[in-house]
């Protein structure tokens, strides 16, 4: 089977995923940024049973949007 060559810029995107230019702390410092933008996630319980957490992320989104005339909000 021959050799196919590989995209560079393909490379240049894996190599900055797989190995990240920040510091372990300016990553935490993101992720920390980040926090209010969580929509929903999966926790454990104390028994180790994933949980499914809503972080009101929609409902905050929904309540900050301009009201519509007749009452109906649709996905846009």
């Amino acid at each position: 089977m021959p050799h196919e060559k590989t995209n560079p810029q393909v490379v240049r995107r894996l190599k900055g995923i797989l190995h990240p230019t920040k510091r372990a702390d300016q990553i935490q410092k993101l992720h920390e940024d980040d926090e209010s933008t969580k929509w929903f996630g999966v926790t454990r319980d104390l028994t180790g049973r994933p949980i499914f957490e809503d972080y009101s992320r929609y409902a905050t989104l929904m309540t900050d949007a301009p009201s519509v005339e007749n009452g109906s909000r649709y996905p846009q």
